[in-house]
């Protein structure tokens, strides 16, 4: 820790918890079992995990490097697990945080410019989590509204289709082209 963050209250706070030998008591409750998981990520994003039986104190040695351990760092789960980077003692936390992602945010600046007032409030009031991300972006009208603007070549030949029909019933009613005689082989006996 650096020497600011040794004068916070926190840091004091730590300081003096590691001075105390280490005691399974009911916040680490879920140490009982003796052993914790150790994930330590490297510089290239890959990951090891260890299996590490616990000692009195508050550290932990791997491939002879010590890393602390910090109750409020522990991942609860099937094996209760710490997560540290290569060679950084102290352990990643992961804290719950509520998203900071709106509905607003879904919009360019130019579009959300254009819309009305009262509408621009509930969007910027509204904010998006898991669920309704999915609920958004599975319905058909966003989905209609992101899909490609291009003609499927099936498209464009129901289009093509269409013409030459047209084309060829102009050419039946003008009586330039005996198309009726044509299909049914009428016009080939002679």
């Amino acid at each position: 820790m650096g020497k600011n963050l040794l004068k916070t209250e926190s840091g004091k706070k730590f300081i003096e918890e590691i001075k105390k030998p280490l005691e399974i008591s009911d916040s680490w409750s879920f140490l009982k079992t003796g052993k914790v998981r150790v994930i330590i990520i490297y510089e290239d994003l890959s990951f090891n995990e260890f299996f590490k039986k616990l000692n009195e104190d508050y550290l932990i040695t791997i491939k002879e490097k010590k890393y602390i351990l910090i109750p409020e760092s522990v991942i609860r789960g099937k094996y209760n697990t710490f997560v540290y980077y290569y060679n950084n003692p102290y352990p990643i936390r992961f804290t719950f945080t509520k998203t900071k992602l709106t509905s607003a945010d879904m919009y360019n600046d130019e579009t959300f410019q254009l819309l009305p007032e009262h509408l621009k409030m509930t969007l910027t009031d509204t904010y998006i989590d898991a669920k309704a991300l999915h609920v958004a972006f599975s319905s058909n009208l966003i989905n209609k509204m992101y899909a490609l603007t291009k003609m499927s070549t099936m498209n464009w030949l129901i289009i093509i289709g269409a013409i030459l029909i047209v084309v060829l019933v102009i050419l039946q009613v003008t009586g330039t082209v005996d198309v009726m005689g044509a299909l049914s082989g009428a016009g080939a006996k002679k």
